[in-house]
């Protein structure tokens, strides 16, 4: 008898060998307790291939020995997949213990078909020795049977398969009902986001910054246009006849609030809701304008924010007069359409020009055509000087009217750097873009919960003053120093 005292690779041998351990150095791998150990022929755990050689073995090296050319194995083995028990003895003698465990061809390892537990499994060659001493259970399942058609307490690969195949398709099921259900849910998110209607009398060119301005202010309270909120921009291209259709669509839409960023859209935003609230950006007094009773308690749906132009509109004629101190007659551009607004101007220019021994001229213009006349007209009436009053309208254009200036060589001064940038003399006001981005924060505010009628309106004190020295050379001007002092920045 050749004797293995290790765990070599898969031996050679031939038919007639017989392997055995040195159970002596048996260290869980010796034969199970619940078997003999001179049962060798016949194993409930291991099976004979028809070729004579050992398929598999559990616990022992075993092989069998030919007798006449037949191999010792189960009489059933011609039906290849058959339960965990064998029915009749095994060929070649074996005895009533054997013939009572019997041999399956796929020998089940379940412990329900009497198989021994789950074994650590140590490669030897292809196939593998395992130790039912250091067994260990699956945790939370049965150990597969090899049977096809396995006992009913057994958990085969088919079981196991067909499991995995139902935990698929469940998967897929609920996959496919997410798919359908996320357009509802990202519906339902997108009716809930809070929508501001930012309505204005100009036309998106020339009020980018502005708009940007406004979505500064409104991340300055957390919100982000296009994610937590939705700003919708409805501009009026200078008609302000259509700002009345404009509020009826925001109010029949029931928009989350108003931003009406001009002093023609905001009186055009009161008349056409008492409940929505408003926000309002505007050059003049909001109280002279008949926008709100009192800076401090506005109104029950209103608030906004009010830039210094008109108060400061009598300083801008003043700088143009140390510009041109020969000057007697001085023109003023106003936009008949922005009604109020308009009227504060003039009255608070008229009375600058009689202090100042000047002759004020009042031109208007409320579309691009009117621009060419009224260069035309500054000429016959003789004024040295152009004075542009300001609103939503003239701002928009106000790079336009710079080039205009120049071509027929008109000292003028405006309320914007934009407008010294295209080649303006002189700009003197506050800075349009701090004032949008105060209309955007207190939006935010309201969106949070505060009180328009809480809010006082706020006051934009941000003033500068701009001078453009090439195109003063231009015009055969001389900037006095002390002005060019003054100045925020002067452009050469």
């Amino acid at each position: 008898m050749t004797k293995i005292l290790g765990l070599p690779q898969r031996p050679y041998f031939d038919d007639a060998a017989v392997f055995d351990f040195d159970h002596s150095k048996d260290e869980g791998f010796g034969v199970p307790p619940w078997r003999d150990r001179d049962d060798r022929d016949h194993d409930d755990r291991g099976h004979h291939d028809d070729d004579g050689g050992v398929h598999e073995a559990v616990g022992v090296y075993r092989s069998y020995q030919r007798r006449g050319g037949v191999a010792a194995r189960c009489a059933r083995t011609t039906n290849r997949y058959t339960s965990g028990r064998c029915a009749e003895p095994p060929v070649g003698g074996a005895d009533d213990s054997q013939s009572r465990r019997g041999i399956s061809r796929r020998p089940c390892r379940s412990a329900i078909c009497g198989g021994p537990q789950r074994r650590d499994r140590i490669p030897v060659g292809r196939r593998q020795l395992r130790s039912p001493q250091t067994s260990r259970r699956r945790s939370g399942s049965a150990q597969r049977c090899r049977h096809r058609r396995p006992d009913p307490g057994c958990r085969s690969r088919g079981e196991n398969t067909s499991r995995k195949d139902m935990k698929r398709r469940e998967f897929l099921r609920v996959l496919g009902g997410a798919a359908v259900a996320w357009p509802a849910v990202a519906r339902a998110q997108q009716a809930t986001k809070p929508v501001i209607g930012f309505v204005n009398t100009a036309s998106p060119d020339g009020y980018l910054p502005m708009s940007n301005a406004f979505r500064v202010g409104l991340k300055e309270t957390g919100y982000v246009d296009g994610q937590n909120v939705s700003v919708e921009f409805r501009w009026a291209e200078g008609h302000n006849d259509r700002l009345p259709a404009i509020m009826a669509e925001l109010v029949r839409r029931q928009v989350t609030m108003i931003a009406a960023t001009s002093a023609p859209a905001a009186l055009a935003a009161k008349a056409a809701t008492t409940t929505i609230p408003i926000v309002f950006e505007t050059g003049g007094d909001p109280v002279v304008l008949g926008l709100i009773d009192s800076l401090s308690r506005p109104g029950a749906n209103i608030t906004g924010v009010t830039q210094t132009n008109v108060e400061i509109a009598p300083k801008r004629l003043q700088l143009l007069h140390e510009v041109i101190p020969t000057a007697k007659t001085i023109g003023l551009l106003v936009n008949p359409a922005d009604g109020a607004l308009a009227e504060s101007y003039i009255k608070e220019v008229q009375t600058a020009a009689r202090a100042l021994g000047l002759d004020l001229r009042v031109l208007n213009a409320s579309t691009v055509a009117d621009f060419d006349d009224l260069f035309a007209r500054l000429r016959q009436l003789g004024a040295a000087g152009l004075v542009i009053s300001g609103g939503a309208f003239l701002t928009n254009y106000g790079e336009q009217l710079a080039v205009l200036a120049v071509r027929h060589a008109v000292p003028t001064i405006f309320q914007s750097r934009e407008f010294v940038l295209a080649g303006g003399l002189l700009s003197y006001g506050a800075a349009l873009t701090d004032a949008y981005r105060l209309v955007g924060n207190y939006a935010g505010r309201i969106l949070k919960g505060e009180k328009p009628a809480d809010l006082p309106v706020q006051q934009a004190t941000k003033v500068a003053m701009f001078v453009n020295l090439k195109t003063a050379k231009a015009l055969g001007l001389t900037v006095p120093l002390p002005l060019l002092g003054r100045a925020d920045d002067v452009i050469e």
